[in-house]
């Protein structure tokens, strides 16, 4: 996506109401605290674990937290290796999970719009590309006639990314809509609602590479 073509940004009051817009069942502090709870996870690894394992367990425990909370309030879980998918009772949306880079969580013309730290596999990109189509429809509705239905068990009106980053000062997350990719990253958004928490305790700097595995990737194991 050029830099001349930014999300539509969400900030603010402005967030909790395009949030209830999305699913009357979403609440900010759904993400803050799945948030919270994964950055506290990730925090109990010790040095003899492996040095990526707080960040493998942040996303992990971030995963699990806000699929939970949302699983209690009657959305669905799909999983396909480790594209683990969240979607609401009316099938309209979905949402994922991914670390960010820095700038996620911030809306400043004057820097490059977030991008996801890891590689993602071709269920996301799939999902990009139905986003794509969703844009286009509801600029024009007659291109309603031209696209193509959604493939089963992908959400009719398009998947989400919640994308978070812990730095030494803060955390940062935002629910955004990914309309680009270049490569096996996503780097552009057609929204973003954008939050911020901050649990106030840190131990120390997570590592920031490979911090979670790739996007249904299967990784294939050797044997013997």
């Amino acid at each position: 996506m050029s830099e001349f073509q930014r999300a539509k940004v969400f900030e603010g009051l402005g967030a909790v109401t395009r949030l209830h817009d999305l699913d009357r069942t979403l609440a900010v502090d759904d993400f803050l605290e799945a948030l919270r709870y994964g950055v506290i996870e990730g925090h109990r690894s010790t040095p003899s674990e492996p040095q990526t394992s707080g960040g493998w367990v942040r996303w992990a425990k971030i995963v699990g937290s806000l699929r939970e909370t949302l699983r209690k309030k009657g959305w669905s879980l799909f999983d396909k290796g480790n594209y683990a998918l969240v979607v609401n009772p009316s099938g309209t949306i979905g949402i994922v999970v991914s670390s960010g880079d820095e700038n996620t969580g911030i809306d400043d013309p004057l820097i490059a719009e977030p991008r996801c730290n890891n590689p993602k596999g071709p269920a996301l990109a799939t999902a990009v590309e139905a986003n794509v189509q969703h844009q286009f429809a509801d600029a024009s509705p007659e291109f309603r006639r031209f696209t193509e239905p959604s493939p089963a068990r992908l959400p009719s009106d398009g998947t989400w990314i919640f994308l978070y980053i812990e730095t030494v000062d803060e955390q940062r997350c935002e629910l955004s809509f990914p309309t680009d990719m270049e490569g096996d990253y996503v780097t552009g958004w057609g929204e973003r609602i954008i939050f911020t928490g901050d649990d106030g305790e840190r131990a120390k700097r997570l590592p920031r590479a490979d911090d979670e595995p790739p996007l249904d990737v299967p990784i294939a194991r050797k044997v013997g």
